[in-house]
């Protein structure tokens, strides 16, 4: 099984607004207020991490605060809205994911914005390997162990992802797939809350960045599997 990889890139609104034509946002005395970055997912994770990160950099070089606003929820689409349908003026800014605009327009067929035209890239700002990582109590320590222990009870573990739709979740269901097994799929409002109920010995499973399991792996809380 080869690596899944998401990534996370910087977006703006309306492209005729915003890196269009001559606006405020392109003013020689931009930013004069704190811009607001919105981030699609809840705090703790991947996303979370990576938004503060460029909040400081970016603020430092722009001379102007940053102002962080998790919107999580939908699988991305709540914040992914919110950010398209912000005023175009350079002053919002948001941390999507990949499945916001590569995946969730395949699969949700309620939603109110177009991500390819009403978003418009700004800038790649990381990526990262998506990990199987366990409790630290699950009786396993690599994927054959846990395949093994899957098979053994069908249907009695369970893994956290970042929402239907999000690269987790697709991880988690083709790692399901690849290995024949049955583990329930519990989703969350972000990766965050999925890797505090797998501290908490709710669920038994995540996939996800090295960035949203540090903590907890290198405190004895949970453990990498691959």
């Amino acid at each position: 099984m080869g690596w899944l990889r998401y990534g996370c890139a910087v977006a703006a609104v309306a492209a005729a607004g915003t890196f269009g034509a001559p606006t405020a946002a392109l003013a020689q005395d931009y930013p004069t207020r704190p811009i607001r970055l919105l981030v699609v997912t809840a705090a703790g994770g991947l996303m979370d991490v990576a938004a503060r990160v460029t909040a400081e950099h970016v603020g430092k070089a722009l001379g102007q605060s940053i102002v962080i606003e998790n919107r999580p929820g939908g699988g991305g689409n709540l914040g992914a809205e919110a950010i398209a349908k912000a005023p175009p003026d350079g002053y919002t800014i948001g941390l999507i994911q990949l499945g916001n605009v590569a995946i969730n327009p395949h699969i949700y067929a309620d939603l109110t914005f177009d991500p390819l035209n009403d978003l418009v890239p700004v800038a790649p700002v990381t990526s990262s390997p998506i990990l199987v990582v366990a409790n630290a109590k699950v009786a396993a320590d690599d994927l054959r162990e846990l395949i093994a222990l899957a098979k053994q009870s069908p249907g009695k573990l369970s893994y956290g992802s970042g929402g239907p739709g999000t690269a987790p979740h697709l991880a988690g269901e083709m790692f399901k797939r690849l290995a024949g097994v049955d583990i329930l799929h519990v989703p969350y409002r972000g990766v965050g809350p999925a890797v505090n109920d797998l501290v908490g010995g709710h669920i038994q499973l995540t996939f996800a960045g090295w960035g949203a399991v540090r903590g907890p792996v290198e405190a004895g809380l949970a453990k990498v599997l691959a």
